[in-house]
């Protein structure tokens, strides 16, 4: 059996695929319930329902795990990504049940885990490009407003800037342009991913190995890391020129 090492119950259901039929898994697919954590796991062990998903999240942090991550979940409405996804559910996304601070930061705690374990290295949301899916982009789904679109709906660009900052062990600190450093690592505005900015321009990186390869070079020149910074604030002005430079020369 696979599962999260961080803290969670076990409520299995019996509706899953059986094994991934050939897939490995290759992204993260965030979901709202529409409900509560509990109500979930009502309508999870009902065989009759024909849903499930890996994990559920509570208004209070609690972890429920569904299915074995060895397993498809029947979660995204499509077996392909089914098979080659890890699924979490969160409780929100209705005007009387808000998806609260705590179920946030319990959703990045375990995407950095999954990201860890299965090397997805830093998470992003690209439609279907990224390595995290939402549900509403899925082909087949009719879930339009799932997970983020829904009232109350889930922060995703909050929970994926949280699961990069445990992912790096680094803080993400927001910080004036004309105190910006020559070397460091950038997050812009609400993007998810992190850049390296050599003094000329910006660089994709693409997984906290890379990170820590730039570090290494960082403590043998300069004695420490470098620092991990927050362009993009109303004291920064030119984050979307930033971000178009980014895009420009290295994408």
């Amino acid at each position: 059996m696979t599962s999260t090492s961080l803290p969670h119950a076990n409520v299995f259901t019996p509706n899953h695929y059986n094994g991934r039929n050939g897939y490995t898994v290759d992204h993260i697919t965030l979901h709202i319930m529409v409900g509560t954590l509990s109500g979930t796991d009502t309508v999870f062990m009902n065989p009759n329902y024909r849903a499930s998903s890996h994990y559920g999240i509570g208004g209070n942090g609690d972890i429920h795990q569904y299915v074995d991550e060895d397993n498809g979940s029947w979660a995204d409405g499509d077996m392909a990504s089914d098979c080659s996804g890890i699924t979490i559910e969160h409780e929100g996304g209705s005007p009387s049940i808000r998806c609260t601070d705590a179920c946030v930061e319990a959703s990045a705690q375990l995407c950095a885990d999954i990201s860890r374990r299965y090397n997805l290295g830093f998470l992003k949301h690209d439609g279907l490009n990224g390595n995290v899916y939402l549900h509403r982009e899925v082909p087949g789904t009719d879930h339009a407003g799932c997970p983020d679109l829904a009232p109350n709906g889930l922060p995703v660009d909050r929970v994926l800037a949280r699961a990069n900052e445990i992912l790096t062990g680094q803080e993400i600190k927001p910080i004036k342009e004309e105190d910006m450093p020559l070397n460091a690592f950038v997050r812009l505005g609400d993007e998810p991913g992190i850049c390296y900015f050599d003094g000329c321009g910006l660089r994709s990186v693409d997984h906290p190995d890379e990170m820590e390869a730039i570090n290494i070079i960082a403590r043998e020149t300069e004695g420490k890391d470098l620092p991990l910074v927050g362009v993009g604030t109303a004291e920064a002005p030119y984050h979307a020129r930033l971000l178009a430079l980014l895009q420009r020369e290295y994408r």
